[in-house]
């Protein structure tokens, strides 16, 4: 009886193991041919931000929490 189940057992998980690496290799294929026929566009190339951009940003998030803290009476 031992055995019959030990049986059952790797046969459930043989057909388990074969249906997880089956959809694996589907799925890959898939993603090849998606990729192959419907390729990413590449993100737009951004020119370097200067310095005088870093400066504003920070001048800004500080003008910012500094209005917070004046409004909330902190």
């Amino acid at each position: 009886m031992i055995l019959e189940a030990l049986k059952y057992m790797v046969l459930g998980m043989t057909v388990v193991f074969a249906f997880l690496y089956l959809l694996t290799v589907i799925l890959e294929f898939q993603r090849k041919i998606i990729e192959k026929y419907f390729p990413e566009d590449e993100p737009p190339k951004q020119k370097p931000k200067s310095k005088k951009d870093k400066l504003k940003k920070v001048a800004a998030i500080a003008a910012a929490i500094h209005h917070k803290r004046t409004q909330n009476g902190n």
